[in-house]
């Protein structure tokens, strides 16, 4: 696991980011998506944690990344951002340092210091955001576990059981690709009804002239390039309404 902070107001707006990494990463992502998850922690303002959901195990061989995502089990991936969200909640959070990695160890996480926690529990709001299988197992794991956290899907496995999706008590932004062969139109205006069925606020864009994992890095999103500046807009503006929020 890795944490990325921004300096900006970190005590009062107690907000927290729980990237998922996408395939074939390992414990901290790849150079490329470090430096999305610290610039989203930038614009944010606020702590961001990248767990590492395979527990260590890292591949280049597609097929084998492939066979990661499909045999991670859910409830394993629970019970790690849960250790987290309990973690960061208890006011020990992470040394004030660009990244510290930690792994999940047994059911839990490994905790980054032994300094006491803070006597009083931190009001935190959680964002889980995720990235292809990352975005799979963010919505999973909101609408099983952390009904209160925003949820951010970048092209990932939807759900679309409206009874699931009426646990949600926080907000869905969904980011996909109209030339998406693993998400065609018809099931992603599947998922849009479920979540006005099932009374959930949403944000679902449907980009057009891209396929899948079109959102990259935050080069192209400096040079200008669409629609990845755009949907880094779509994605901080979501987050930042659900942060500055109330509820």
């Amino acid at each position: 696991m890795s944490e990325f902070r921004c300096g900006r107001n970190l005590e009062l707006r107690s907000c927290h980011m729980l990237p998922l990494p996408p395939i074939g990463t390992s414990c901290c992502y790849n150079g490329a998506n470090t430096r999305a998850t610290n610039g989203l922690a930038e614009e944010l303002g606020c702590v961001v944690i990248a767990p590492d959901t395979f527990r260590g195990t890292t591949t280049t061989f597609i097929p084998k990344a492939i066979w990661l995502a499909l045999s991670t089990p859910q409830d394993r991936v629970n019970d790690d951002l849960d250790s987290i969200c309990s973690y960061v909640e208890s006011g020990m959070i992470l040394p004030d340092s660009s990244t510290t990695a930690l792994r999940p160890s047994g059911s839990g996480v490994a905790k980054a210091n032994q300094s006491s926690p803070n006597k009083s529990k931190m009001r935190c709001k959680f964002a889980i955001l995720g990235f292809c299988y990352g975005g799979g197992k963010a919505i999973r794991y909101t609408t099983q576990r952390r009904r209160d956290a925003a949820t951010v899907v970048f092209y990932g496995m939807l759900v679309t059981d409206t009874q699931e999706l009426q646990n949600l008590e926080a907000p869905v932004c969904g980011i996909y690709g109209r030339n998406d062969v693993q998400f065609p139109i018809p099931l992603l205006e599947e998922f849009q009804n479920a979540l006005t069925k099932a009374q959930v606020e949403k944000d679902v864009k449907i980009y057009e002239g891209v396929g899948h994992a079109f959102w990259k890095n935050m080069e192209g999103v400096r040079h200008g390039n669409q629609p990845q500046q755009q949907a880094l807009q779509q994605c901080t503006t979501f987050l930042r309404k659900f942060f500055d929020s109330d509820n």
